[in-house]
Order: C-alpha cells, then structure tokens, then sequence
C-alpha cells in the first residue's frame, strides 16, 4: 500500500460530547498524558482496524484522530503533551512506523524501526529512544547469540544515530520493558533482557554512550519516573541512579534497606503516590511516598484495568459481571468518582 493510499484512510472527525459506548478497545494501549489533561485510546473494528481517539478532561470532549490501521500499536505522549505519539507494527512484519499527531493540528509519519522491540520519548522532547533486535546473530559454543541496539531519532535532523549495542547473550528476548530516567544532568535508560536461565537489564548513560549490565534479581523490576525508588522482588526500595558493580561484575541496581513490601505497583507520574495491589484481599492501597504511609485499602473487585490519570487522579474501567459492557470512571485518590469517561463492548 502506498503512503498516497495510506494517508488517505486517515480521517479528522468532529468532536464528541456525550459518553461514548465503543465497540472494542485495547486496554493496554490507554494512554493518559503526564498532567491527566488528555486520554488517549485505540478503538478496534470487527475487522480489526482501529480508529485513535483522544479526550480531553477540561472540555469533557471526544476527538477521533486518525482511522483504518491496522496492526500492533502503542501510543506515548510527549513530555510537553503538544503530540501524541502512535508506533504501528503491521501482522508479520519487522518495521514498526511512528506517526505524530499534534492535538491541533494534521498527523503525519515521522519515521520507521526496523525490527523494533520498544520505544519512548524522550523527556527533554528533542526526539525518540528505541530498542531494536540486531539483524546479526552469532554462533558461540553451539548456543544462537543475539543482542539489542540503542538509536536515537532527532525530531530536528530527522535521522536515526545508533547509540549503543548490548553484550552478545543466547537466544533471548532483548530491549523490553524500555525505561528513561534522570542521571546528573544526563539521561539515562534501561530495558530488560529474558534469557533461557537468567534475566537482567541493560544501562545506557545517552549523553557519554557508557553501558553496563546489571542483575535486578526481579525480571520485572519497576522504577517511579523520577528513578529515586525501585520495587522488585515484591519490596520497594531507594533506587541506584547508576548500578553498582558487584563481584560478579554485573551491576546491583537498589540499596539495602527496604522501604516497604509491595505486591505489585503502578506509580503516578510525579513519584509522589504508588498504587500496591494486595490480591488476596481484593483491594488496592495508595501508598504516600514521602511518609511512606498507606491509604485506606479500597475494593477492587470488578476492576479490569487501573491507570494513574495525572498525579491525582486514576482510571478505573469496570467490567460487571454477566455483562458484556465496561464502564471507565476517573476517581480521585479516595476512590471517590469524578465523572464517567466512556463504556466499551466486552
């Protein structure tokens, strides 16, 4: 398909005010903007093309953005929430295209990843970071050898520059889980590394191009945004800004003593709240970062998704049980709904 054909599927609609009922949505492509001022979501046809949509909080209005795509997708804001940012991987494919749709203004291809794995924009707007599988591998002792790439695209030049490549490791899924965060005055990211016996992550200061790997004990450690605490292994703890070599060479990422025992979190977007799950019971707490004390637990039950909605506010989507519907209210952190957002299809 050409581009011509391409960009001629995509549509600008007019704004919607009412709750909308949407036909099918994918739930871990919701995408609220750092400050909760816009929603950003993907709405999926029978046939398995979708439609972006984007709501504004202040104006409680519906936009449709961009329609007639098809493939894996993923959005991500911009720091300064001017752009939304869509990555698109079409079925059996390697090139995954990102395009930028300004809130006021006309979407437009920016550019593609071959073979990509993860992406982010970068805090500082100037551009993009992404992981991507390196087209080579490698025989070693019998074992296939793969490794990750680091590049970075400049919104100013409009030109890819390869930043840094992981050690060769066996057979493995690498350049997952992509995170940036602030080292000095420098930029720092992460991604994780699942090989067949071990699991690790890989470091990378943007600014000097150091990389080192390091041990997380956790596959699934979890930074907050601003990199100062990290959960992993179930407990929360004072995060590393850069890791510190151990014996075995490899890099520890926390210090030893441990805040507090959380199951599983989601941070809020200044680091300041954290929601900890507690399964068993059916319930969710928000723990206060800086007395390190919890709220009242709350009940999760029918509670199908959670999203911090700025740093104040979260988004719940409710599936009833014996219906075919879910329901997505924005709450404050007592629980308490602020207003419905929209009900989607099962």
């Amino acid at each position: 398909m050409s581009w011509a054909l391409a960009l001629g599927l995509l549509t600008l609609a007019a704004a919607v005010h009412a709750i909308p009922t949407f036909h099918r949505i994918d739930t871990d492509a919701l995408s609220a903007s750092p400050s909760g001022r816009y929603l950003a979501l993907l709405e999926r046809s029978d046939h398995q093309a979708f439609s972006v949509w984007v709501y504004t909080v202040p104006t409680g209005r519906w936009r449709r953005f961009m329609t007639g795509l098809h493939g894996v997708a993923h959005l991500r804001w911009s720091s300064d929430e001017r752009d939304l940012l869509l990555g698109v991987c079409a079925s059996a494919s390697h090139i995954t295209t990102i395009w930028r749709l300004p809130v006021h203004g006309t979407p437009q291809r920016l550019t593609r990843i071959s073979r990509g794995v993860d992406w982010l924009p970068l805090p500082d707007g100037r551009g993009i970071v992404a992981t991507a599988r390196d087209p080579r591998t490698r025989m070693h002792q019998g074992e296939m050898e793969v490794r990750a790439r680091v590049k970075i695209y400049s919104f100013a030049t409009h030109r890819w520059h390869m930043i840094a490549r992981t050690p060769w490791d066996e057979e493995a899924d690498v350049g997952e889980d992509l995170a940036v965060r602030r080292h000095s005055r420098n930029w720092v990211i992460s991604f994780h590394q699942f090989g067949p016996v071990d699991c690790s992550s890989y470091w990378v200061n943007l600014a000097t191009r150091r990389g080192m790997q390091a041990e997380d004990g956790d596959p699934r450690f979890l930074y907050s945004p601003d990199g100062r605490y990290v959960i992993t292994d179930g407990n929360l703890y004072l995060a590393r800004s850069w890791p510190r070599a151990s014996r075995r060479g490899l890099g520890i990422v926390h210090g030893k003593l441990l805040l507090a025992d959380i199951g599983y979190g989601i941070w809020a977007p200044d680091s300041r709240h954290l929601v900890d799950f507690q399964y068993e019971k059916a319930s969710y707490r928000i723990l206060t970062l800086a007395t390190l004390t919890h709220s009242t637990p709350m009940p999760q039950k029918d509670v199908a998704v959670f999203q911090w909605f700025g740093p104040k506010n979260l988004l719940l989507l409710y599936h009833r049980p014996g219906s075919t519907l879910e329901y997505a209210s924005l709450t404050d952190l007592t629980g308490k709904v602020q207003r419905k957002i929209f009900i989607a299809q099962w």
